[in-house]
């Protein structure tokens, strides 16, 4: 609902620099507060249910056991084990955190609550697995098409460069705004 809210009820200050939407305030503030506060406990709510329901499967990374020098406890790793520096123990944690600046900040953060989707659903959570563990790949994917785009804008800085029409938004006065040109109108032409 809040960020149904915010939508509708965040309009832009005259100023650019401006970073805060301009809001009726009369209507908008007396809504955040009371909402926000109803967001704010059930967040807590959350967080103190995750960690009571998981406090006996939580175990430390094993750094902690290297600094504090002790050994691990002797049963080994658990299907149920949850990392208590793991993604999502510093998820809720983030969840909460958001929900305070947002009563601080307008509202700004309450975005971040509908990545509450991910944390159960199974099938995104394969995507989001599918996209992390290939990450080093798909970051040389982007190294190659950055390569790619850089030998076409020297191609096109030697030999193309009257194609290329400043009332259009094409620069190619020197090779870095060919480059630039090159890869934002790649990028947003499909390639």
């Amino acid at each position: 609902f809040l960020n149904i809210f915010v939508v509708f009820t965040w309009n832009a200050s005259v100023n650019p620099n401006q970073r805060r939407p301009k809001v009726d305030g009369s209507f908008f503030y007396p809504v955040l507060i009371i909402f926000g506060t109803f967001q704010l406990i059930f967040s807590v709510c959350m967080v103190v249910a995750f960690y009571t329901a998981n406090a006996h499967n939580f175990v430390m990374p094993s750094f902690f056991y290297a600094i504090a020098k002790t050994k691990p406890p002797p049963h080994g790793p658990s299907h149920a084990a949850i990392n208590i520096f793991g993604l999502r123990s510093i998820f809720y944690v983030l969840f909460l955190s958001t929900s305070v600046l947002s009563l601080c900040f307008d509202g700004s953060f309450y975005c971040f609550h509908l990545l509450i989707i991910i944390v159960d659903n199974d099938i995104l959570l394969r995507v989001l697995q599918s996209v992390t563990r290939n990450a080093v790949s798909l970051l040389w994917v982007g190294a190659l098409m950055i390569i790619i785009v850089f030998i076409y804008s020297v191609v096109a800085f030697v030999f193309l460069r009257r194609s290329f029409g400043k009332g259009d938004g094409l620069f190619c006065d020197n090779l870095g705004e060919c480059f630039l040109t090159s890869l934002r109108y790649g990028l947003m032409s499909g390639g």
